[in-house]
């Protein structure tokens, strides 16, 4: 993406955002900007087996969540004037 596009869409976003790609995803697409997908590879897990912490990942999903709809308002009320 442009820089200017970049640094536009991180002087919206929280400060220690969670979700940051998704937010920079949705300030792109809201100036009706390029978005291009790029193929990046992928490697299995090094480190032993992985649990799923259900609390934790309820916990996570949660807040993004608010951070996603306040994220969304913000560029409407923008977009609005």
């Amino acid at each position: 993406i442009r820089r200017d596009a970049a640094l536009q869409a991180i002087k919206l976003m929280p400060e220690k955002a969670l979700i940051p790609s998704i937010l920079l995803t949705m300030c792109l697409y809201r100036h009706r900007l390029n978005i291009v997908e790029q193929q990046v590879p992928h490697y299995a897990r090094s480190a032993g087996i992985t649990t799923l912490n259900l609390k934790r990942l309820s916990v996570f999903c949660s807040k993004a969540l608010v951070e996603l709809l306040r994220f969304h308002r913000k560029l409407s009320v923008l977009a609005n004037g």
